[in-house]
């Protein structure tokens, strides 16, 4: 089992790497989404929903690579490793450590879909507020800009936390339409 356990924690301090090497490549995205808007302060449509993106997936990515490192100092693989009696039970480690893996290196793209989902959500309530007659676009200062982006990342960081509350709900109704069913 020690040498199961050493194989997993490279497989975590790898996709710790991964994760590192993501919030780079997003931060390049950012800067190259914006590099023409630099000194301008009027964003564009097209780099805004960009930029919620980004910063929900760079949020979900930080979640997930504070998981990682959570992982790593508190030995959760030890006890994954300890809950199986004998090594006859080996495919059954593999499964339980792939689907951790599989759940570490997918979910922060997860962040991709909150970080707009929170702004369409934010705007639909600033146009549903403002109460216009015409069905304009909605003009936002530079600070209800900087809002919408905090509030994307915030959306992304909580992402595994929002899904897991969903999942959980579903669950429970689910549950309790199958006891209405004679």
């Amino acid at each position: 089992m020690n040498d199961f356990r050493k194989q997993y924690v490279r497989w975590l301090v790898g996709i710790g790497f991964f994760h590192m090497a993501l919030l780079l490549a997003a931060g390049v995205a950012v800067y190259g989404a914006n590099r023409a808007q630099l000194a301008s302060i009027n964003v564009p449509t097209g780099a805004l929903w960009t930029n919620v993106s980004l910063f929900g997936f760079v949020g979900s990515l930080l979640f997930f690579s504070r998981k990682v490192y959570v992982y790593l100092i508190t030995d959760k693989i030890g006890r994954v490793l300890q809950s199986f009696d004998t090594i006859e039970a080996d495919s059954r480690v593999r499964a339980a450590m792939a689907g951790y893996f599989w759940y570490l290196v997918w979910r922060p793209f997860v962040g991709l879909v909150v970080g707009p989902l929170v702004t369409f959500i934010v705007l639909g309530g600033l146009n549903t507020i403002a109460k216009s007659e015409t069905s304009g676009t909605l003009a936002l200062s530079v600070a209800g800009i900087c809002v919408i982006y905090v509030l994307s990342f915030v959306g992304g960081y909580t992402s595994s936390d929002l899904l897991d509350y969903l999942s959980k709900t579903g669950g429970k109704l689910l549950i309790s339409t199958r006891h209405d069913v004679p």
